[in-house]
């Protein structure tokens, strides 16, 4: 199996204005043949710019896996370092932009609201087959059942499904397993809640012209808000009181449930500025604690505490849920 690598080097400083040249990509030539997608224009020899994207035509390359870490390694100075391996799946120079601005705006979002700071490398291998991204598993364990995609933290390396599904949801899950890495890069215990219902949240954004939607998942908001309207209860006490093992060993049904309620809680507290403050508060208490039960947490940081929080979720459930809006560098959610 051929594959390509594609390195997206996002050199930026904190909290600076972007600019003239950050709504542009540069595809430049870099060592060895490999192809570099980048913000700045492309250097000569002598230090001079070179031709843009769309007049630039690198000669071709073929990379395996193994090349991808020595590519990143490439380049020590830039605060994110995100390499994608092309394996049959074929992605384009826009798909390869709309990566290029969700993880930077990832980026930017996590060390506005939590702190997040410090460089980061991540590897996403997108597989164009099926039987590709299964086999794939061999080296890491066995493999999911009916999985988009998977992130595994000790090796750094998300693997997405790209085979018999939409190009659209195979950059779902390509944003989704972007969002384990930085948040399981910077959290040394991450309960399950936060894990999945970060990534169920960020993984629908779209970019349009400077401003970032992440609409809600309406199929998983549905599912709750008949359950409410049936007079089902859902105790979030028990819910968060849940082990730290993976959702998928409690079964694919039970997996999907955790799932939607990890999403509807994660988007609650994302719809108002005290529920941002909260879930900020909580996340910092993760990062300190080492590892304290999510219950104990969410008494401490939310007013009200976990009685709280179930009654407003609970009443947020009844009303319709709406998009989100964000400016691309995660400074401003409009409502």
């Amino acid at each position: 199996m051929r594959s390509r690598l594609y390195l997206i080097i996002i050199s930026f400083a904190v909290f600076s204005s972007p600019g003239e040249s950050s709504a542009d990509i540069f595809k430049c030539p870099g060592k060895d043949g490999k192809t570099l997608y980048q913000t700045e224009p492309c250097l000569n020899d002598e230090g001079e710019k070179v031709l843009k994207s769309e007049e630039y035509v690198p000669r071709s390359s073929s990379q395996n896996r193994s090349n991808l870490l020595n590519a990143i390694e490439d380049s020590e100075n830039d605060l994110i370092q995100f390499g994608i391996v092309d394996n049959g799946f074929n992605v384009s120079e826009s798909e390869v932009a709309f990566l290029r601005s969700s993880v930077k705006f990832l980026y930017y979002f996590y060390q506005r609201f939590f702190g997040f700071d410090g460089k980061m490398k991540i590897k996403m291998s997108i597989f164009g087959n099926q039987k590709d991204y299964y086999d794939s598993f061999s080296k890491f364990g066995s493999a999911p059942v009916a999985s988009g995609g998977v992130y595994f933290p000790n090796a750094n390396e998300g693997l997405i499904n790209g085979g018999g599904r939409s190009r659209r949801g195979a950059f779902i899950s390509t944003v989704h397993e972007t969002t384990h890495a930085i948040l399981q890069k910077k959290v040394k215990y991450v309960p399950n809640w936060i894990n999945e219902g970060m990534a169920e949240y960020f993984e629908t954004l779209s970019v349009k012209k400077g401003t970032i939607s992440i609409p809600p998942q309406n199929r998983r908001y549905n599912q709750l808000a008949e359950f409410s309207k049936s007079g089902g209860s859902v105790s979030l006490q028990r819910y968060f009181s849940q082990n730290s093992g993976p959702f998928a060993r409690s079964g694919q049904v039970h997996n999907q449930a955790n799932r939607t309620i990890a999403w509807s809680v994660v988007h609650f507290l994302m719809s108002s500025e005290s529920g941002q403050k909260s879930l900020f508060r909580i996340i910092k208490d993760l990062r300190q604690s080492g590892g304290r039960n999510s219950v104990e947490i969410i008494d401490k940081n939310y007013t009200g505490g976990i009685e709280g929080l179930e009654r407003k979720w609970l009443k947020y459930l009844r009303t319709p849920s709406a998009t989100h809006y964000y400016d691309k560098e995660g400074l401003k959610l409009f409502r």
